[in-house]
């Protein structure tokens, strides 16, 4: 499991269940400039790209324990970015978005020209073939349709919801699940086809409160961890549009989720979780058994993924 703080620091933590025993290996891989790493991503390569608050983005190759990182930084927020098979990546900031491209071996640079969108996109989401993407803004209920064409972003369209986007997370098959303020979830395809609808839950409906989903994760088409507002992480078979299980342990809004799907991994069926108040939790996702916990002190869990 990467993780990435709030003070710039990016680590690595492995779990060894060798002979019944757990063993933790916590290993700080690199620190980059005292800003909260924001985002990061992970490659069966050995990449992990990371984006942080000051406009920093990068990769770092975990074989060769070389960083590669823009030199142009602090001008503005970087929000989140997307990365390409070609290790192409698209930076979204506070009000434009940026392509920055591999030349060469180890030489990225920045294109020269940048596209002033005058929004604050949260997300975004590319369709497997690569040929467009969608954005939308964190409580906006408007999702952008953008064409790819090489190194250019050519705005196609935009279609409006009738609630607010709270999240909003794809997965490898051209699906994506948005979250909404209601607290309602809602399964599309990546070309606007509704999927799936499902309704907030009862209890909290009673009790007047919405239980959002802020984050979410994939364990294949059919399955998704849901991480709410109220800490619970739940698991919804699309299949039946039923939670099936659900994880409790985080006190506060659940903020990042990922899900291993290494086979070759000694426990392949592992979640991590980690809250706005910086606590990380590994689970074991067949017995919803909490195999790992960490608070920390100095700094905050800001982002995690699986490598």
């Amino acid at each position: 499991l990467i993780i990435g703080d709030s003070i710039g620091n990016i680590e690595s933590l492995s779990l060894n269940f060798k002979n019944k025993k757990k063993k933790v290996f916590i290993e700080n891989l690199f620190s980059i400039n005292g800003f909260p790493i924001n985002q990061l991503k992970c490659t069966k390569t050995g990449l992990i790209f990371f984006g942080s608050t000051n406009g920093t983005l990068g990769l770092y190759d975990s074989k060769k324990e070389q960083v590669i990182k823009n030199k142009e930084i602090g001008d503005t927020e970087l929000i989140t970015f997307h990365t390409f098979k070609d290790e192409k990546i698209v930076a979204f900031y506070s009000n434009y978005m940026r392509i920055w491209k591999k030349k060469k071996k180890n030489l990225y640079y920045f294109s020269k020209n940048k596209l002033i969108c005058g929004k604050k996109f949260t997300h975004v989401l590319v369709n497997k073939s690569e040929s467009f993407l969608l954005t939308t803004t964190f409580f906006g209920n408007q999702i952008f349709l953008w064409s790819i064409l090489k190194d250019r972003l050519i705005l196609g369209g935009k279609n409006e919801l009738k609630e607010f986007i709270v999240s909003l997370k794809g997965n490898l098959n051209d699906l994506f699940t948005i979250g909404t303020h209601t607290g309602s979830i809602y399964v599309y395809s990546i070309y606007g086809h509704l999927i799936r609808t499902i309704k907030r839950d009862k209890l909290y409906k009673e009790a007047g409160k919405n239980d959002l989903q802020k984050s979410a994760a994939w364990f294949g088409e059919n399955l998704l961890f849901s991480g709410k507002s109220s800490g619970r992480i739940e698991l919804i078979d699309l299949r039946c549009d039923k939670k099936i299980s659900y994880l409790t342990g985080h006190s506060c809004e659940v903020s990042n989720i990922d899900v291993s799907i290494d086979k070759n991994l000694s426990n392949p069926f592992l979640v991590a979780s980690s809250d706005i108040s910086g606590n990380l939790k590994i689970w074991d996702m067949r017995n919803r058994k909490e195999l790992f916990f960490q608070k920390r002190f100095n700094s905050k869990v800001t982002s995690i993924g699986f490598l």
